[in-house]
């Protein structure tokens, strides 16, 4: 069956990159920060965690997530 208006079913999926950060500011005075990101899909129950970076103000990561959205769509009558 062809697919009208090329809308996909189901799912979506989207990679993520977490790449790094730079220049992070420091808010202890005697030691340096362990660093993570966080990535949350709002409504979606999606949340993914960095590993931490220890004591670092330019933390790298390249870690890549999966995250997965549904298209809702709407008709207007």
């Amino acid at each position: 069956m062809s697919n009208p208006g090329g809308r996909r079913n189901g799912p979506v999926k989207l990679r993520l990159t977490v790449l790094c950060a730079k220049n992070l500011v420091k808010k202890d005075f005697f030691r340096l920060p362990d660093p993570f990101a966080k990535v949350v899909v709002d409504g979606s129950g999606q949340c993914h965690s960095t590993d931490t970076v220890k004591n670092t103000l330019d933390p790298k990561w390249n870690q890549h997530y999966d995250l997965y959205y549904f298209e809702i769509s709407c008709h207007r009558r």
